[in-house]
């Protein structure tokens, strides 16, 4: 009987704090009612930093449930010069990962989001994962980022 508030009170006092604190926000995006409320906000307020980084987290209870063609919405909502990676929960992990690939996007993968393989099989750690996920992107010819070369593409400093 939990209900997460998010009002867009709570929203702005985090953004200040944020920004007070010269950082910049993950949007988490749990549902497109989410990314909606961030390009509200940013087109209101002078709240953040620029280029957006969000993250679109599927199948989470009470959230979206992976499907491509949602995906293509919210990727055409992004802001231009912005950022996102996907969050794939369970069985929706690996496909929605593929559907970040291959629309440009990034991808989160770990234990902590899927304890399986594609094939239903435990994975024996976060870098089995990680290898499947370099595989799709050599695949579709999409390189993979040093730590050095994500944190100039996410605008963040060391």
């Amino acid at each position: 009987e939990f209900i997460y508030q998010n009002t867009f009170k709570d929203q702005v006092f985090w953004a200040k704090k944020i920004l007070e604190a010269n950082s910049r926000p993950e949007f988490e995006i749990f549902d497109p009612g989410g990314l909606s409320n961030v390009l509200l906000l940013d087109k209101q307020k002078d709240l953040f930093k620029h280029p957006l980084n969000f993250q679109f987290v599927y199948g989470v209870a009470g959230g979206m449930a992976f499907d491509p063609m949602l995906h293509l919405s919210l990727v055409n909502m992004v802001p231009e010069g912005s950022t996102y990676s996907v969050c794939g929960v369970g069985p929706h992990q690996i496909p929605a990962a593929f559907m970040s690939i291959i629309t440009g996007g990034h991808v989160r993968v770990g234990l902590e989001d899927n304890v399986r393989m594609p094939d239903n099989s435990l994975a024996r750690g976060s870098w089995d994962q990680v290898r499947l996920v370099k595989d799709l992107a050599r695949i579709a010819g999409r390189g993979v980022a040093s730590p050095e070369e994500a944190r100039v593409m996410l605008g963040i400093r060391e």
